[in-house]
């Protein structure tokens, strides 16, 4: 696939993808290629997009590619136009082995795998950040029912210690909340998921101590990059006396 250089690469991103936009933009300017973040899709034009949440998209464009970051057989938005949308992207790549393999045979011709990489955050915005330590521990993410009890057992082991919840705050904002935090929390949003290698990076790109649960460990390929880089466990109470061990 030939890029005309004289045109920017749109990047198409919600919310939810900030950091991901922002590392994705990064890369791009390293080899020279002008791009916007955006959340909006201009069909009348031939610009390439780059597509984080592809589900969000009502009409495509006519070039595209997909980066592809929902798990399959578990999200529910990896239906049929979700699929279609792979098969007719120019590429679509996706951050897990494990997930490429559950799709078919025609659809993994058109995947490919691609970590994004974990880039220091002060360096994608160009800017020092100075901020207090307030939080002992911050979880931060969307909620569902699953979630909302394992953080109601964390906050009755943790009530001794300064524990931070946000699940509606994006941006540079949330970025802020992260710096000043002691130990960052990962709960995965689906029973038996893979890892979600973005998330992570967001605390890592900030230098954020991480104590995550195991992944489904059919993504062990990613589990084996991040081991050393997170404290992973097994259970909530194990979770529990590393955040102790941690902080005292």
């Amino acid at each position: 696939m030939s890029i005309n250089l004289n045109i920017p690469i749109y990047i198409f991103t919600t919310k939810f993808g900030y950091y991901i936009s922002l590392v994705i933009h990064y890369i791009l300017k390293q080899n020279n290629l002008t791009s916007i973040i955006t959340d909006n899709i201009d069909v009348s034009i031939d610009n390439l997009y780059i597509i984080l949440f592809s589900q969000k998209v009502k009409i495509y464009p006519k070039n595209y590619i997909i980066y592809q970051l929902e798990q399959y057989n578990i999200s529910k938005w990896v239906d049929q136009k979700y699929k279609l949308s792979i098969l007719f992207s120019k590429k679509t790549l996706d951050y897990s082995y494990s997930n490429i393999n559950k799709f078919d045979d025609i659809l993994k011709k058109k995947i490919n795998y691609f970590n994004i990489p974990c880039i220091q955050y002060e360096k994608l915005i160009d800017k020092k950040i100075n901020e207090p330590l307030v939080y002992d521990v911050l979880f931060y993410g969307s909620m569902n029912d699953s979630r909302k009890k394992k953080i109601n057992y964390l906050q009755n082991r943790l009530k001794n210690i300064n524990f931070k919840i946000y699940n509606k705050l994006y941006g540079h904002n949330l970025f802020q909340e992260i710096y000043k935090s002691k130990i960052l929390i990962n709960i995965h949003f689906y029973e038996n998921s893979i890892l979600e290698t973005c998330r992570l990076n967001e605390g890592l790109s900030c230098k954020k101590l991480i104590i995550s649960l195991k992944p489904n460990m059919s993504d062990k390929y990613n589990y084996d990059l991040f081991k050393d880089y997170v404290i992973f466990v097994d259970t909530f109470d194990e979770m529990v006396s590393k955040i102790f061990y941690y902080l005292f």
